[in-house]
């Protein structure tokens, strides 16, 4: 209940007890350490007529991709609607869809090149990610997405390195590796160009390190790393859209506040072995005056509610407690 209240949502009770216990956090960064609907969304190369931005927008409509939700949103809607179809995506590489007109993909430029299509040279320097367009077998262009972090983040990764081992696993360039290095401190593990096996491998080689890992991830392409950790976290925009399987789900407003869920994880577990101790205690005591002869059956029967009703009381306000020192709602 007080998880809900902050906007996350778990699988069920045990995954509580898997959150304390973790030791490790891999986050994603589009999408999970960056806000979805901010930064911009450039085109570059002959400017799109209104029947092709129709087209782009359809075609990044569909998908889960943060970019592509950045460049749909920065269309304008002035063109006739498309249809479009036998539309597919390919997890971290991009998507295509074929219409009356021909066909149109965009994606990574590895993308694009197991299709025949062929990019011409740019420059390096990179203000964003980068999605390249082409329309009927042509290279057409190329969108720059610029990335912003969620507000309130700083504070919350440095409060996290602290205690925790920071990764970062991520589709993307390494452009924004400096900022991240500065974020997450210099022991922070980043890896850039990931491909959905390469995180899924990622968490496998921490697990046998014996580390016990917590992901967090927004798509498709963090699927199978989601599954595989310990706990997979799914950082939802909305939570009434599509999530990948995962054991939590944390809407995206609420990732500054994971130190203190995590702080509440294992503060909850601290109220579950207390409350184990006092109703261990209270047993050892009654069982010694009932063994000895000491406890009138009458007063037995009173004292055994009496006991269900004070680790009930104990275990509710303790998590009331718990989550008031963790700074939750």
């Amino acid at each position: 209940r007080v998880l809900s209240r902050n906007r996350c949502f778990v699988r069920n009770e045990s995954v509580i007890e898997r959150l304390a216990g973790v030791d490790t956090v891999v986050l994603d960064k589009t999408g999970t350490l960056t806000e979805p609907g901010a930064g911009h969304a450039d085109f570059f190369g002959a400017p799109l007529v209104a029947a092709e931005k129709a087209l782009l927008r359809e075609l990044f409509r569909p998908s889960v991709h943060p970019c592509a939700f950045r460049i749909a949103s920065s269309l304008d809607d002035s063109g006739a609607p498309v249809r479009l179809t036998r539309f597919s995506e390919q997890a971290g590489m991009g998507v295509e869809a074929e219409w009356a007109g021909g066909d149109v993909m965009a994606g990574s430029e590895a993308f694009l090149a197991t299709r025949g299509i062929s990019i011409p040279p740019m420059p390096d320097v990179l203000d964003g990610s980068r999605v390249f367009i082409a329309i009927n077998g042509e290279y057409r262009g190329r969108f720059e997405v610029g990335v912003a972090l969620r507000n309130d983040l700083e504070p919350a990764l440095k409060r996290l390195s602290r205690t925790l081992e920071l990764s970062v696993v991520s589709g993307d360039n390494d452009r924004d590796q400096p900022m991240l290095a500065r974020l997450l401190g210099e022991a922070a593990d980043l890896r850039f160009r990931c491909s959905p096996a390469a995180k899924l491998d990622y968490v496998r080689t921490l697990q046998a390190r014996g580390r016990r890992v917590l992901m967090l991830g927004d798509g498709l392409n963090d699927a199978g790393a989601l599954r595989q950790s310990d706990v997979g976290m799914a950082v939802a925009a909305d939570l009434t859209a599509f999530c990948p399987a995962s054991d939590a789900i944390l809407e995206g407003a609420q990732v500054a506040r994971l130190p203190n869920l995590l702080a509440f994880a294992r503060r909850s577990m601290h109220v579950v072995y207390t409350c184990f101790a006092v109703s261990t205690l209270y047993n050892v005591v009654g069982i010694s005056f009932a063994a000895s002869g000491h406890l009138n059956p009458l007063v037995a029967a009173i004292l055994m509610p009496i006991s269900s009703f004070s680790v009930l009381f104990l275990s509710i306000t303790g998590t009331r407690l718990a989550a008031k020192r963790s700074g939750l709602n």
